[in-house]
């Protein structure tokens, strides 16, 4: 089975034009959902307050603040993948300030392969945590509708004198009769049965 295209939202954040053009000129067409634009740090920080990015891509330096700084607060505080272009004689600090947030951080002036190269890596990298992050948003919700569904399941014992396994294959039957999710079943038990219940 072929795997989904991966698209992202990207934010690019450069105080010129020229880098703004050059990190465009990178970027795979068929990978990017959405580009937004910001020429300052302050710019980048309500925007991401504003939108979420998958991706955010910072050339350094910024004219109010700093690069590596708005760097840590994309990857920790709004979970981008990052990728931060810093002058040869600024490497070692930017890398160093920003290691613990799994910033991928490239110097400058490089040849365009090696720039494509790392961008792949953000792009990978970014992949796989999205994956992983929808698996735990799917088990998550599989989660609260065994709660709600073993909640109902107790409503129908105490208010119908069932038993679990009859419980149980109430509930399936209701949602393959009405041909609603086992969720909005229970749902509607719990609120038939006990007026005011509010699940948490």
């Amino acid at each position: 089975m072929q795997p989904k295209k991966f698209e992202a939202d990207i934010l690019c954040v450069s105080a010129t034009a020229k880098g703004i053009t050059f990190i465009k000129q990178l970027l795979p067409d068929e990978a990017v959902r959405s580009l937004t634009v910001a020429a300052c740090a302050a710019d980048a920080a309500q925007k991401m307050r504003q939108q979420k990015f998958d991706i955010c891509l910072i050339n350094a330096p910024l004219p109010d603040g700093s690069a590596a700084a708005l760097a840590k607060q994309a990857a920790g505080d709004y979970d981008a993948a990052v990728l931060l272009f810093v002058k040869s004689d600024a490497y070692d600090e930017a890398a160093a300030a920003t290691e613990d947030y799994g910033v991928f951080v490239v110097e400058k002036p490089n040849s365009e392969r090696h720039f494509k190269q790392a961008l792949a890596l953000v792009f990978a990298a970014k992949r796989r945590t999205s994956a992983e992050g929808k698996k735990i948003s799917d088990l998550e919700a599989k989660l609260g509708e065994m709660k709600i569904v073993n909640r109902a399941k107790l409503v129908l014992i105490q208010y119908l004198k069932m038993d679990e396994s009859t419980a149980h294959h109430y509930i399936e039957k209701q949602a393959m009769d009405r041909r609603i999710t086992r969720r909005e079943v229970a749902e509607s038990i719990i609120s038939t049965y006990e007026y005011g219940f509010e699940w948490k």
